[in-house]
């Protein structure tokens, strides 16, 4: 009866020995998964961080894009509105150029006529 005790005791703390031992790996195995989990996240995060920076990045240079564009736009239009201007200035000059051209051509004939005369 002591001999089945005694087997019976050993075989209880073989069992709690080789629980302890497998309760320990699966601990070890739920440490490196937690480890390798944290690792990767920090990875992702640094990468989401990356890829914020280099969307703010493209952000401020279609905003430069943009503000250069809309600086050229104003330029054109201001370089129009010069040409519409000197267009009109020259069309003046041209009818005041021909206008003086009749008068001088009126004149000629005018002296002509007073010298036939």
């Amino acid at each position: 009866k002591n001999e089945l005790k005694s087997m019976d005791h050993k075989i209880h703390e073989r069992l709690q020995e080789e629980q302890g031992k497998w309760a320990r790996h699966q601990s070890q195995k739920i440490e490196e998964c937690n480890h390798q989990h944290d690792k990767m996240m920090f990875k992702k995060e640094e990468e989401v961080e990356q890829l914020k920076r280099k969307l703010k990045k493209a952000h401020l240079s279609v905003q430069k894009v943009k503000e250069r564009y809309d600086t050229k736009v104003l330029e054109a239009e201001t370089l129009r509105g010069q040409l519409e201007e000197l267009k009109e200035d020259a069309l003046k000059k041209l009818r005041e150029a021909e206008k003086a051209s009749r008068e001088l051509d009126h004149n000629r004939d005018e002296i002509s006529n007073i010298i036939r005369a």
